[in-house]
């Protein structure tokens, strides 16, 4: 043991001397010389940020590669820089795995780099402005990332409905008392435009856009005439009516909607034809 010191105390001193460090930058300097003599490259390797270097005499990138016992798969990105003065660079990015979800089921990408939108491009998926993703299309894909997909669509739809008509009565002079006709109406045409929203092609939501009517309806008739047929004229131009002759009321011309547009302060009686019947002469006027 004392030996041992005295051996230690008497190198300790010596390796502090400048003989020693000359003798130190002599050996790598010997080192490097003979290194370049033999094509000796560094290599730096970046491997998905994990950096480290090596000597290496091979020029092939597989051989550098396995040389350093980097392996890499087809998805991996690897950039090389080419030897130069000595000295190279190569950039490794791992790929990792991207699930895309869509109606259909998932799909399991490997992907090294790109967006949102490259992963729904590689799963077959042409995503458009309407559709529902959970992430921003131009965000970069990260290890781990699961994608939701919906598709999303909107339709238009057309279509065209009847308006009913309706009929109405009215009373003619130009049709004999006690005869009726009928005057065919016709249906209008209301057209209305839906829009459906679907997602991943079910309907989920409907709007009504516009609704207008292109055609309207034509109201039937119902004509009851009044024209009383002409009569022999009596004395000073009267006709008499014989007693008996007048129709019962049935109405009065409060529930009809009559020609003329007199109101009297009394509704009058009205016969089914829609003829007054309390009266006692008819005044033709010739």
């Amino acid at each position: 043991m004392p030996k041992i010191r005295e051996v230690l105390g008497n190198i300790f001193p010596f390796m502090r001397t400048r003989i020693f460090a000359a003798a130190l930058l002599a050996v790598f300097c010997a080192v490097s010389i003979s290194a370049a003599a033999f094509g000796t490259t560094t290599v730096r390797i970046n491997d998905d940020g994990r950096q480290r270097s090596i000597l290496t005499v091979d020029e092939d990138l597989g051989l550098v590669l396995e040389h350093a016992g980097v392996t890499v798969s087809k998805d991996d990105i690897v950039t090389f820089s080419g030897f130069e003065d000595g000295f190279a660079e190569i950039d490794i990015i791992r790929a990792f795995e991207v699930k895309v979800k869509q109606q259909s089921g998932v799909k399991t990408l490997t992907m090294a780099e790109g967006t949102v939108k490259d992963a729904l491009r590689m799963a077959g998926i042409k995503a458009d402005a309407y559709d529902n993703v959970n992430y921003g299309v131009f965000e970069n894909v990260v290890p781990g990332m699961e994608i939701s997909y919906e598709d999303v669509d909107y339709e238009f739809e057309t279509k065209q409905e009847p308006i009913d008509f309706e009929t109405v009565t009215e009373y003619s002079a130009e049709i004999e008392s006690g005869k009726e006709e009928l005057v065919d109406g016709s249906e209008g045409i209301r057209e209305t435009t839906l829009r459906h929203k679907t997602v991943d092609g079910a309907v989920v939501e409907t709007a009504k856009i516009s609704s207008e009517v292109i055609k309207q309806p034509v109201s039937a008739k119902k004509l009851i005439g009044t024209k009383v047929p002409q009569r022999r004229a009596g004395p000073a131009g009267k006709i008499t009516v014989p007693t008996g002759s007048v129709p019962a009321a049935v109405t009065n011309s409060s529930a009809v909607n009559t020609i003329s547009p007199l109101m009297p302060d009394t509704p009058i009686d009205l016969d089914e034809n829609g003829r007054p019947v309390n009266y006692s002469m008819l005044i033709t006027g010739k």
